[in-house]
């Protein structure tokens, strides 16, 4: 069964903590691009979480900076005061530096016109992730009239388990006809982080290695010029001076304790996507459930073990099958 994409009824986008946005996240924003070119579409969602903490150290945007837990965190920020970087302003500027270069690159003039008028969303999340992607499907596309929406969504290797999550809140939405995803590979990653760049020059590291992580190591070192070069390409000045001062901010309000680590994880070890590893993609919903959802509807917990569908009875203490789980069972039956 094929998937009919079309402009008003596709939804192409990813869900990121971005936090720094670094060079290596718009590989994520170039493969947005050219699969909304290759599927006819016209725009594609960067959707930030909004999430504060050492791990996340600047703003999403002025309205998400959240207030100080307690006295001491409130007489920290007094005390490193700043004018904040919000990401998604840092992401919108270093997204127009980088639409230009891959104008640049390509010789149709079809393709440079389809990138340079392609409209990039970034929108900063609230709430919880599934419920704020809902809320733009239905404000884009429920309520303007369109109920056989198409979700593809996008996602780099370190956050790939996150497709099993998108399919599973949205696969047995009504209004979803199809959802598809694509993970991004991140070589080197991990390496970049723990062994460093050694003797090579930071504008030689390949974009697809830089990481957060690496960043705010960067800037918690103190390794300013290293940071200008990497962020020079994509930023003006003041710009990149800002970014650093909100993260090294950041890190202090919001930083931890360092922990003693025994061992280094010298290779990429990513979580993996079911739906990815076991070629269960793409989804296609027809009149009613197709084969290739009734094999994952009700597949087990990855981490516990556990059917996704069972509660457990209270009086014997026993997993038995909800409701709605026999109610699959008997669709798989049936049709066999």
């Amino acid at each position: 069964m094929s998937i009919d994409y079309r402009n008003d009824n596709t939804i192409i986008f990813s869900f990121v903590r971005m936090n720094p946005p670094t060079p290596g996240h718009l590989l994520v924003i170039q493969s947005m691009i050219n699969q909304a070119i290759k599927l006819n579409v016209n725009k594609v969602y960067v959707m930030l979480s909004n999430s504060m903490d050492d791990k996340d150290p600047i703003p999403c945007s002025k309205d998400t900076i959240p207030k100080p837990k307690t006295k001491k965190m409130e007489t920290i920020i007094a005390a490193n005061s700043i004018d904040y970087a919000f990401k998604s302003d840092i992401l919108k500027e270093m997204i127009q530096n980088y639409k230009a270069k891959m104008i640049s690159t390509v010789t149709s003039q079809q393709e440079k016109n389809l990138i340079s008028s392609m409209e990039i969303k970034v929108v900063c999340s609230s709430g919880n992730p599934f419920g704020f992607i809902d809320s733009i499907l239905h404000t884009d596309f429920l309520d303007k009239g369109i109920s056989d929406i198409n979700i593809f969504f996008i996602v780099g290797q370190d956050r790939s388990d996150f497709v099993d999550r998108i399919v599973e809140m949205f696969q047995e939405k009504e209004y979803v006809k199809s959802i598809d995803a694509k993970v991004l590979p991140r070589e080197g990653m991990t390496q970049l982080i723990n062994k460093g760049y050694g003797e090579t020059s930071v504008t030689d590291i390949p974009l697809e290695q830089f990481s957060a992580s690496f960043i705010r190591k960067l800037v918690k070192n103190g390794q300013k010029t290293e940071f200008d070069e990497i962020y020079k390409p994509y930023l003006q000045r003041d710009a990149i001076n800002k970014l650093f001062d909100t993260i090294a901010n950041g890190l202090i309000v919001y930083g931890k304790p360092q922990k003693s680590v025994t061992a280094t994880v010298e290779e990429d070890i990513f979580p993996e996507s079911h739906y990815i590893k076991k070629n269960l993609l793409p989804i296609i919903k027809g009149g009613k459930l197709t084969k290739r959802i009734k094999q994952t509807i009700c597949r087990k917990n990855i981490r516990t073990g556990k059917n996704r569908r069972t509660r457990k009875n209270r009086r014997t203490g026993k997993n038995v099958r909800t409701r709605k789980n026999r109610r699959t069972t008997r669709i798989t039956r049936s049709k066999k």
